[in-house]
């Protein structure tokens, strides 16, 4: 996994659980989404975007 990934993964994940997000579903569409994006790693800001579409 890439580190700079996963330092995203982790603002993400403590943005979307103050947002009201479960952590277990929150850290499922991050998976999910990491598949999507292999070799390319998205911003932030797109991180907390795709994660909310799928989650909402």
């Amino acid at each position: 996994m890439n580190p700079s990934l996963d330092q995203e993964h982790e603002v993400a994940l403590r943005a979307l659980t103050t947002m009201g997000f479960k952590e277990p579903q929150v850290r499922r569409v991050l998976a999910i989404l990491e598949e999507r994006w292999a070799d390319r790693p998205p911003s932030i800001e797109m991180v907390v975007r795709e994660a909310i579409s799928v989650l909402t």
